[in-house]
């Protein structure tokens, strides 16, 4: 996991960890967590909409595709 160096995460925090490890660029992600679109409030934290370690958040996307 990233470290946040005494803050709260982000989702933008969160699209930056899924890009890493699932290679979909952010600009391709469309997360939902209880219904709520959480791309589109990037500069909000986690904890504002209920996100805690082990909720599960459904991430809709395309990975980048590899040039060869």
């Amino acid at each position: 996991m990233v470290p946040f160096e005494g803050r709260e995460p982000m989702v933008a925090d969160l699209m930056v960890a899924i890009e890493q490890q699932l290679s979909i660029p952010a600009e391709y992600q469309q997360l939902f967590f209880k219904g709520q679109r959480l791309q589109q409030f990037q500069d909000q934290p986690l904890k504002q909409f209920g996100v805690c370690n082990s909720n599960k958040i459904r991430c809709v996307g395309r990975r980048a595709q590899i040039v060869k």
